[in-house]
């Protein structure tokens, strides 16, 4: 199958609304990092619309990228004009905040993410 010339309507939506998303999920950050440190030091922790956006959004995201699968498998994609910085910041975000946890705050979230409790 040669690739596509361009990208579907629906890829393009998928790919904008997940975008967004994660725009909102950089926004509500701190909404719920203050509520997991709250129940981690086993504190009562209030209902905050934030939090509930933050954890529906991220939901929502990791079902439009498994809904992008079978699209992307039936129709294909173009080939990629070549590395972009947009499509590696999230990847490099994503990075200094994990050395930012280890080596900053020295919270053990590197150590809390490498094995599975129990």
């Amino acid at each position: 199958m040669t690739a596509p010339e361009g990208y579907t309507r629906p890829q393009i939506a998928l790919h904008w609304i997940a975008a967004l998303l994660m725009l909102q999920q950089c926004m509500f950050n701190d909404a719920i990092s203050i509520t997991w440190s709250a129940v981690t030091n086993g504190m009562d922790s209030a209902f905050n619309p934030l939090v509930l956006a933050d954890v529906a959004g991220g939901a929502l995201v990791l079902v439009l990228a498994l809904w992008r699968l079978p699209i992307k498998a039936g129709h294909g994609a173009p080939e990629m004009m070549g590395d972009s910085a947009l499509h590696r910041a999230p990847v490099a975000l994503h990075v200094v905040g994990v050395l930012y946890h280890h080596l900053v705050l020295r919270d053990g979230l590197f150590s809390r993410m490498r094995r599975a409790e129990g």
